[in-house]
């Protein structure tokens, strides 16, 4: 199930103020954390792992990042960049070990690149375009990516063997924005307008082909934002300038018919994370400064998950059912499909964990706040599956 991270906007900006905490004893787990290794670098950081828990990101040194990879067991491969280029990361790989992700350097000059499974990196272009970065791969070795124009315009593109075609907006737009790439070539994401004062956004489906289909929006929303996707189910935002916002689900297998995320309880704010093939989503529940971990079944009905003490959150989920998220505030937990919960064990010495990705064999990626001398450093962690 090949996901963008999510790291900016509403989700992000809400969980990264959540999840920072003092870090406090946890239950045993059943599996331990993995440092990646940084190869000498002070932090580290991971974005994605496939199904045989090959995780890639990037390590960091004196303010540039190098790509990097790491097996199971931690073991780190910097990736080679672009001469020219002082900076280089890598976004997503998938189970063929095809790694996407991009150079960059001075004058914000980006170029998006792929690695094989043996670390030969290629430079993918799009024509009529200098600067472009690659952040999603499917199971078929399609990329998607963006390019980036003046006038603060940007275009989503899908390379298809090596072969760029730039999403195109609806009618009267200018900007795209690919979110989530699924492994028929389809890309969900939004086309919207940059003219001054005006923004809209309307959701969109792309098929292989590259022709665009808007998806259902309430009556009368001009700014409607899509958040993830996976097979059968979208979920997104509805900006609405004269009441509080909400949050929406697409059955993408069902006409792409639109619901309401329903919330666990009155006045509660949600915070949806993650969808997977069967149309679960997981998240969180927030009333009176205290999160609850949630799913969302396929018609969009809350379903609290069990905790330990303390608050919860939910931040992925993998197409078993199992959700990874944050327990008692600060440390990491799985549910399983049927909510039960499991700690596992905590990095020694964090300040606060951030999981981020649970892949099909339950083996989890995140990050964590580790003290480093008189301050924290941001150190990369897989907590492998024993199976």
């Amino acid at each position: 199930m090949p996901r963008k991270s999510l790291t900016a906007g509403v989700i992000g900006t809400l969980t990264a103020t959540l999840l920072v905490a003092v870090a406090q004893p946890s239950a045993a787990g059943t599996s331990a954390p993995v440092e990646l290794a940084r190869g000498g670098a002070n932090e580290s950081v991971s974005f994605d792992v496939n199904s045989s828990d090959v995780s890639v990101g990037a390590v960091e040194s004196n303010g540039w990042q190098a790509p990097a990879r790491w097996d199971r067991r931690g073991r780190l491969t910097v990736l080679p960049s672009l001469e020219g280029f002082p900076g280089a990361q890598a976004t997503a790989i998938n189970d063929a070990g095809l790694t996407v992700g991009y150079a960059y350097g001075p004058d914000y000059a980006v170029r998006p690149l792929t690695w094989d499974r043996d670390g030969n990196r290629t430079e993918l272009t799009v024509p009529g375009y200098a600067n472009a970065e690659a952040e999603a791969v499917n199971e078929r070795g399609v990329v998607m990516g963006e390019v980036f124009t003046s006038g603060r315009r940007f275009r989503s593109v899908r390379w298809d063997n090596g072969r760029a075609a730039l999403l195109p907006p609806l009618p009267g737009h200018t900007n795209t924005s690919g979110v989530s790439l699924l492994d028929d070539g389809t890309i969900i994401g939004s086309s919207s307008t940059d003219s001054p004062g005006e923004t809209t956004v309307v959701p969109v489906r792309w098929n292989r082909s590259g022709a665009a289909t808007p998806l259902p929006v309430p009556d009368g929303a001009t700014r409607v934002t899509v958040y993830s996707a996976s097979a059968t189910a979208a979920f997104g935002y509805v900006f609405n300038p004269n009441a509080d916002g909400y949050f929406v689900r697409w059955d993408l297998a069902h006409g792409n018919a639109l619901t309401r995320l329903a919330p666990l309880e009155e006045g509660a704010l949600l915070v949806p994370q993650a969808v997977n093939d069967r149309g679960v989503i997981a998240g969180y529940s927030y009333k009176d400064g205290v999160p609850t971990a949630v799913t969302w079944d396929r018609v969009g009905v809350p379903t609290r998950l069990p905790a330990l003490p303390g608050a919860s959150t939910a931040a992925d989920i993998n197409d078993s059912g199992e959700s990874v998220g944050s327990a008692n505030g600060h440390s990491v937990a799985v549910w399983s499909a049927r909510g039960k919960i499991t700690p596992l064990e905590p990095v020694p010495g964090a300040g606060s964990t951030y999981p981020r990705e649970i892949n099909e064999r339950g083996s989890v990626l995140g990050f964590a706040m580790v003290q480093n001398g008189s301050g924290y450093a941001n150190r990369a962690f897989l907590w492998p599956a024993h199976r």
